[in-house]
């Protein structure tokens, strides 16, 4: 992406990493995909349809879509996980991407009404300015058709206000480290590697985190969860 809008640099760089790709297989994570794909065929219209994964990553959902009969048009902002996503797709007999491409949501290379569905399930975390966002949301109602639907994931103030104090830098990769080549070798076996990937996932949620804290000023402060309102919940 040599021209338009960029995702702040911090993101991309621990995108970099290649953490994502099978991060929806880990942990507590399938349960967030299953959520999701629920919610998604709940309400999407059946196959044949254009669909457009907006910070699709390496295509967990976009190729799933593929598979389902639509021609699904991936999006991302970070290179390793459009080249991921084209590996991913050009390996399957059946089920492929119609196209995958580096952009930002921002500024999508789509004609307008041209696609039956935008997913917008990661973009919004990290778009700090209210105008970038709805730049964004602009950008998926020009593309979609008069009848699309947008699926858009995003937090609401009060999650946004969680955990402030634990907001930090991630770590830089070890020297020497290169993209997409997941966490730095460490010494334990697979249960220190494991223990040293939630670490660096924990940082990622972090970034969000900052990032969402900082999205929270346009808010009314009436909006805002106090300390004592913060402290009383589960």
């Amino acid at each position: 992406m040599s021209e338009g809008p960029k995702p702040p640099d911090e993101v991309v760089d621990f995108y970099a990493l290649g953490l994502e790709k099978d991060r929806l297989d880990e942990d507590f994570f399938p349960l967030e995909r299953a959520r999701t794909q629920e919610l998604i065929l709940r309400h999407l219209p059946p196959p044949p349809g254009t669909i457009l994964d907006v910070g699709g990553a390496a295509g967990a959902y976009a190729l799933w879509l593929a598979e389902r009969g639509y021609a699904v048009h991936l999006v991302d902002p970070v290179p390793l996980h459009v080249r991921q996503a084209e590996e991913a797709s050009r390996a399957r007999s059946a089920g492929r991407l119609a196209s995958a491409r580096v952009g930002d949501a921002r500024s999508l290379g789509f004609t307008d009404a041209s696609t039956e569905a935008v997913l917008l399930l990661g973009p919004l975390y990290h778009l700090i300015d209210r105008a970038d966002r709805l730049r964004a949301l602009a950008e998926a109602r020009r593309v979609l058709k008069l009848s699309g639907l947008v699926f858009a994931a995003a937090c609401g103030p009060s999650a946004k206000a969680q955990g402030a104090d634990a907001v930090r830098a991630p770590q830089p990769p070890a020297a020497g480290h290169r993209e997409g080549a997941g966490i730095p070798a460490s010494a334990g076996g697979r249960e220190a590697e494991q223990e040293e990937k939630r670490g660096m996932r924990s940082r990622a949620a972090h970034i969000c985190k900052r990032h969402q804290l900082q999205a929270l000023a346009p808010y009314p402060k009436s909006l805002r969860p106090t300390p004592a309102s913060r402290s009383r919940r589960p």
